[in-house]
C-alpha cells in the first residue's frame, strides 16, 4: 500500500484510509495487515472478490487458512473467488507453502478436505520482472550464502542453520 495513493490519483481513485475506491465499477480496494497473531479475525467471514498475501511467508498458516474462505463465500456463476499470494523461501511458512503449492501434499489430518487442484505455484526470478531496481539485486549479494540463495536465486533447499548442505 505504499504507493497506493499515488497510483489511486493517478488512474482517478479515491484513496483513503487504507482503502481505494474505483468510481467506474464501484469497487473497493482494501489494505491489511497481521502483524499480530490475532489479526486475521477481522478478516474472517467477510465476502470479497479477491485477496492477495504479499509474502506469505510471514503470515501463519492459520492466518491463510482462515482468512481464505472470505473469497467466493455468496456463489456466482461468473466468478468462484481468487487468493493469491506471493512468497520468498525460508520464512516460517515456507514448508506450508512447499506441502500446500508446490508438492501438493500437505498433511490430511490438517487438510481432508484438500483439492490439488485449487493450489497453484508460479515460480519466478528477479529477472522476470522488468522494474526491479538493480540496486536492490547489488544489496542481495552482501547477504550470507544461505540467504542468498533463498532470497536471490528462490531455493528452496538451502536455509540458515541446516547442519549439512547435503540434507
Amino acid at each position: 500500500s505504499r504507493f497506493a495513493k499515488r497510483d489511486a490519483d493517478r488512474m482517478g481513485w479515491k484513496f483513503a484510509e487504507k482503502k481505494i475506491t474505483v468510481p467506474e465499477t464501484n469497487a473497493l480496494i482494501q489494505f491489511g495487515h497481521c502483524f499480530k497473531p490475532a489479526d486475521y479475525e477481522g478478516y474472517i467471514g467477510g465476502d470479497v472478490d479477491a485477496i492477495y498475501f504479499g509474502q506469505l511467508e510471514e503470515f501463519t498458516a492459520q492466518q491463510f487458512v482462515e482468512i481464505s474462505p472470505s473469497t467466493g463465500r455468496i456463489r456466482r456463476d461468473d466468478w468462484r473467488g481468487l487468493v493469491i499470494a506471493e512468497e520468498n523461501p525460508g520464512g516460517p511458512l515456507s514448508a506450508f507453502v512447499e506441502d500446500l503449492f508446490i508438492t501438493k501434499k500437505p498433511d490430511p489430518a490438517l487438510f481432508p478436505n484438500y483439492c490439488a487442484n485449487d493450489h497453484h505455484f508460479i515460480g519466478s526470478q528477479l529477472e522476470d520482472c522488468p522494474y526491479t531496481d538493480p540496486r536492490y539485486v547489488h544489496k542481495l549479494a552482501n547477504l550470507t550464502p544461505e540467504r542468498r540463495a533463498m532470497m536471490r536465486f528462490g531455493r528452496r533447499d538451502v536455509f540458515p542453520g541446516k547442519f549439512f548442505p547435503s540434507f
